[in-house]
């Protein structure tokens, strides 16, 4: 049952409740009976009147907007202000409809955004892939010739230490570009058992040689045996990168970048704590909101914790923050452990 017709109903009730009464006295003021059946017919379609341009035409309005906005047009507007409450509950609703519209807007750039720099990773990917068998084929015949080098004999310790040393490096650059190439791969989600320890040794090799990094000291605390958990390796790769790098901009002077990991009641914890600047209290609880971020116009798109917290939900897991201004932040992440 409708509003309007509640309403038409009450004021038909009071129509037939005032000709009663009429009815009653009609006995002793017969000659005034029908003027006073017309006056009261006559006010109670006026008050019905009134009811339906006061009330009814303001609601009806509203409805009609909220299905517009419902069906996509985020451009519609209640756009009156009747007198009193009901006036202040359409500035009010039109108000949500403006803030709606700028969070569409806001989410649709971002959108075009994340797509485009899909677009990018993936043409990186492939030129990724070029590159790195380019660089490989020298480097493994460098390493194979150094390995035969240093058999050789009659060679003393310096050009020993010397063929070492380049078999080192070599090694170390190898590696680099392999780390480099599993990351940007595009590849399927594919959850399976795997070991947090080996996520983080996989993205300590890829900051580690960052410059970003060359004034930070980063600190990897494992626990062995650590329960298997089960991911996708290069989405928990990304939650552990995008940690970093923000741990890395709160320390532009230089810092400790603490990683560690833990078992504890059916659970697997990664913590990723800096000594930086660390967070205002009253920020605390908008930081894994999209858009929202601490840094200048142009440096960060707000959108980083927010996928990163999308990720670690993906995992069944949680993400905290612990953060004091002026003495660093830690992040906690903890994902169910794998039952054996």
């Amino acid at each position: 049952m409708t509003i309007r017709f509640k309403l038409i109903m009450a004021a038909i009730a009071i129509v037939v409740v005032a000709n009663s009464i009429l009815a009653l006295v009609a006995v002793e003021y017969s000659e005034h009976f029908l003027v006073m059946m017309i006056v009261t017919t006559v006010v109670s379609l006026g008050l019905i009147y009134t009811v339906t341009m006061l009330v009814m035409r303001p609601v009806g309005r509203i409805v009609a907007m909220s299905r517009k906005v419902i069906a996509g047009d985020m451009t519609a507007r209640v756009g009156i202000r009747p007198p009193g409450e009901l006036g202040l509950l359409c500035q009010a609703i039109d108000a949500m409809a403006e803030a709606v519209a700028r969070r569409e807007t806001q989410l649709t750039q971002a959108a075009r955004q994340q797509v485009s720099r899909a677009e990018k990773l993936a043409s990186i990917g492939r030129l990724a892939a070029g590159v790195a068998h380019e660089i490989n084929n020298p480097l493994t015949g460098v390493l194979t010739f150094a390995h035969l080098l240093r058999h050789k004999p009659h060679m003393n310790v310096e050009d020993h230490q010397d063929l070492d040393l380049i078999i080192h490096e070599t090694t170390r650059a190898a590696e680099i570009v392999r780390g480099l190439l599993d990351f940007a791969r595009e590849r399927p989600t594919k959850m399976e058992p795997l070991d947090i320890n080996d996520v983080v040794r996989r993205t300590v090799r890829l900051i580690a040689n960052q410059k970003k990094f060359e004034h930070i000291s980063i600190e990897e605390v494992l626990q062995d045996d650590l329960p298997e958990v089960c991911g996708d390796m290069n989405p928990l790769q990304q939650v552990l990168l995008n940690l970093a790098l923000n741990a890395c901009t709160a320390m532009p002077s230089g810092g400790r970048l603490t990683i560690t990991t833990t078992a504890s009641d059916g659970s697997v914890i990664l913590c990723v704590a800096d000594t930086g600047c660390g967070i205002k209290e009253e920020l605390l609880e908008m930081i894994f909101e999209p858009f929202f971020t601490t840094q200048p116009v142009g440096k960060g798109t707000g959108l980083g914790l927010s996928v990163t917290f999308g990720i670690v939900e993906q995992h069944n897991g949680t993400l905290e923050v612990q953060s004091k201004e002026g003495q660093g932040s830690t992040f906690i992440i903890s994902l169910p452990a794998l039952t054996s």
